[in-house]
């Protein structure tokens, strides 16, 4: 699906997604387990909205970019979302959706651990953030570009409105 040098970007991209998220999750949990509750319920929710999208996406039984960003959505979206086309409104409505609850558990999860830990670990906050922005930055210019469903996937929108065809 990916030329090798698109697979080292997906790496890279993962790993760092995985990292900021552990990372988050473990300092939201050493200081607020309501925090971190609210930071995964939306996450959950990310996934929950994203789950429409990818019930029509035809690499949804295949290799999926999308779980290696750590997203749960194209497995769940055969049990909640039985239909394999859904109009474009809903779609519209899916990928908003996953704009608001995906901002929404990252500026939850960042803006907290910026508070709680201004003093004492600030700068692990910071490299936190700084790997969440290279996967942002790797998956919507390098990695939707090239996907082989970015014509249809709502998604590719963001890659589309960064300047990426």
């Amino acid at each position: 699906m990916f030329s090798r040098k698109l697979k080292i970007v997906l790496t890279v991209s993962t790993i760092s997604v995985i990292i900021a998220f552990l990372g988050l999750s473990v300092l939201l949990l050493l200081r607020s387990v309501w925090l971190l509750a609210v930071f995964l319920g939306f996450w959950v929710l990310t996934n929950i909205a994203g789950g429409v999208i990818c019930a029509q996406c035809p690499f949804r039984s295949k290799k999926c970019v999308g779980v290696c960003q750590l997203y749960f959505m194209p497995l769940i979206s055969k049990s909640l979302y039985r239909k394999d086309h859904y109009s474009e409104r809903a779609l519209a409505l899916g990928a908003k959706l996953v704009g608001v609850f995906g901002t929404l558990y990252y500026l939850i999860g960042f803006v907290s651990a910026f508070l709680l830990y201004w003093n004492d670990l600030l700068l692990v906050v910071s490299i936190l953030l700084v790997f969440f922005v290279v996967h942002l930055i790797l998956s919507f210019l390098c990695l939707c570009p090239n996907c082989p469903n970015k014509h249809n996937c709502p998604m590719a929108k963001v890659s589309k409105a960064m300047g990426k065809q």
